[in-house]
């Protein structure tokens, strides 16, 4: 026979209810405090379909948003590693200059452009990283307000 046991999880006190196939109300009650619930009642005679019926929630997986933050995350990545690479260049640069190997008509402008540009390519892969954190918190949002609120919460 088909029972539902409703009770708390005895480990984190969230309420469960559970559909327990058992001979009879105690059988029940055994199978339910092996799966780590503390029994509040057992109803006979509900269904695996009328269940389902009833609480059968789908919650979206919004597998744009994480495939959105996968793809900010690789180009903020990127911006950060080319604006190293252009700060690596300013300093070359400036290290050519100090040695007296380029003067400074020949290093200054680079120089400056290499410095703008690392400049540039960190602060967008700063916003990009933020972006990408941006859409996981969306994601969990979006996701959460789908689960259902313990009774008692409103």
């Amino acid at each position: 026979m088909y029972f539902t046991v409703e009770g708390a999880d005895e480990k984190t006190g969230q309420e469960k209810s559970v559909l327990v196939v058992a001979s009879d109300q105690r059988d029940a009650q055994l199978r339910a405090r092996a799966m780590g619930i503390l029994v509040s009642s057992i109803r006979q005679g509900q269904s695996i379909e009328s269940l389902a019926a009833g609480s059968a929630q789908i919650i979206p997986r919004y597998f744009g948003l994480r495939v959105a933050a996968f793809v900010l995350r690789i180009n903020a990545l990127l911006c950060y590693v080319t604006a190293a690479f252009a700060l690596l260049i300013a300093l070359v640069l400036l290290i050519a200059l100090v040695l007296g190997k380029k003067t400074p008509v020949e290093t200054g402008p680079y120089t400056v452009d290499c410095l703008a540009a690392a400049l540039c390519l960190f602060v967008s892969g700063a916003i990009q990283h933020g972006l990408s954190e941006a859409c996981v918190a969306l994601r969990d949002i979006a996701q959460n307000s789908f689960r259902s609120l313990p009774k008692g919460s409103n």
